[in-house]
C-alpha cells in the first residue's frame, strides 16, 4: 500500500589407513579403495557476507523492529525519506531509467511504526467490510501490507516504484516498462525487486513488483544471478 506521490549488491590427503592392511608374510598388498576427501578452501564470494550488515538486516513479522530505526535521512524531491546510505543509488537509478524514456514515481519510503499501524489496520478493517472475519482479515492483510513492527520501510532502505502510467499496486504493475526495466538493472544499483514471485512462501508476502529493497551492489548480484529471495541468501551466509 503506498500513498501516491512524485519524484521527478589442494592441501595433502588425509589418507586413511588400507582397508585390509598387509600382515607379515601377506603374499597380497591392499589398496586404498577410499575416495580422495575434499579440501578445497578457496574463499566464497558468501564469506564477504554477514547478516549483521546494517544493509542486510532482515524484517518480517518474525523478526519485528521493536523501536524506530535510527539512521541519517536524506530526502527526495517529493519529501519522501531514506537512508542517506542508499541515497545516491536510487536517485542514480531512477535517473538512469530515465534517462531511458521511462518515468517513476516512487510513492513509499521510509514508514514510521505508528503509521504502519494505521495502515495494517485499515486493511484488516477493509477486508472485515468485505465479510471476513477478524482473524481472517488480519492473516489476510498481513500478506500484502506488514503488521507493525515488520515493514521494511521502517529501515529506510525499502522505497516503493510504480509507473507514472500505471499508478496501481497489483500485479499488472509487472507488466509496465518501467518494473521491466528496474527488473533487469536495479541490481546494478544494490536493489532486489524484495518479494519476487513465486515466493510468497518464504516471504510471507504476496508478489509485490513495485516493493524494492536495497542490500548493496554484491549481495544485489549474487542474489539476482542465483534467481533467490532476500531470506533464501541469508540462509546461505
Amino acid at each position: 500500500m503506498c500513498v501516491l506521490l512524485f519524484v521527478a549488491l589442494q592441501s595433502p590427503l588425509n589418507q586413511s589407513p588400507p582397508l585390509h592392511p598387509s600382515t607379515a608374510g601377506s603374499d597380497t598388498d591392499a589398496t586404498n579403495t577410499e575416495s580422495p576427501v575434499d579440501t578445497d578452501t578457496t574463499p566464497s564470494i558468501l564469506d564477504s557476507f554477514s547478516i549483521d550488515d546494517w544493509n542486510l538486516v532482515l524484517i518480517n513479522e518474525y523478526s519485528l523492529l521493536t523501536s524506530e530505526a535510527e539512521f541519517d535521512s536524506a530526502y527526495l524531491d517529493n519529501g519522501l525519506q531514506v537512508d542517506a546510505r542508499i541515497y545516491d543509488e536510487l536517485v542514480q537509478m531512477l535517473d538512469d531509467g530515465t534517462q531511458m524514456g521511462l518515468s517513476f514515481i516512487v510513492c513509499s519510503a521510509y514508514r514510521t511504526i505508528s503509521y504502519q499501524e494505521e495502515l495494517f489496520n485499515d486493511q484488516v478493517a477493509t477486508l472485515q467490510n468485505e465479510g471476513m472475519t477478524p482473524e481472517e482479515a488480519y492473516l489476510a492483510a498481513k500478506t500484502s501490507v506488514a503488521v507493525p513492527g515488520a515493514s521494511e520501510h521502517h529501515l529506510g532502505l525499502a522505497v516503493d516504484i510504480i509507473a507514472d502510467s500505471y499508478r496501481i499496486l497489483d500485479e499488472q504493475q509487472a507488466n509496465t516498462p518501467e518494473y521491466q526495466w528496474l527488473m533487469k538493472n536495479c541490481y546494478k544499483y544494490g536493489f532486489i525487486v524484495r518479494y519476487p514471485e513465486g515466493r510468497s512462501d518464504i516471504t510471507g508476502f504476496i508478489y509485490e513488483p513495485w516493493h524494492f529493497r536495497y542490500v548493496g551492489v554484491d549481495a544485489a548480484t549474487y542474489i539476482t544471478e542465483h534467481n533467490l529471495s532476500l531470506e533464501e541468501f541469508l540462509d546461505l551466509i
